[in-house]
């Protein structure tokens, strides 16, 4: 399936969010295959290997390892260390702001 530019940016912002997710859950990052099905495209319009390489060495936010051993090697994508962090942060001001939502029964505007 070939992508327009607003699917691009669509893809790569869902596949930046999955390794977010997955790096603010502890994880050690995602290999190529399970970045395959996203919110957007899957099904019929899964994104193939090459889309997900390409897309995530394009935005620069991510990186990838070659990971397993002999025959059964695969990459392993996570965010960048830095941008990691920042997510982690802001995951941590939200995961706030319900706490504080739900203690005080009602819902905080963020300006």
């Amino acid at each position: 399936m070939r992508l327009t530019k607003q699917q691009e940016v669509q893809a790569t912002t869902e596949l930046l969010t999955m390794l977010a997710n997955d790096g603010a859950n502890g994880g050690e990052g995602l290999r190529t295959s399970e970045l395959r099905g996203t919110t957007h495209f899957h099904g019929e319009r899964t994104l193939s290997r090459q889309q997900i390489t390409r897309l995530l060495r394009a935005s620069g936010k991510a990186d990838s390892e070659l990971a397993g051993a002999g025959a059964r090697t695969y990459n392993l994508w996570t965010l960048i260390p830095s941008l990691q962090r920042v997510c982690n942060k802001v995951s941590q001001v939200i995961s706030g702001i319900k706490k504080l939502e739900q203690a005080h029964g009602g819902t905080f505007a963020i300006r």
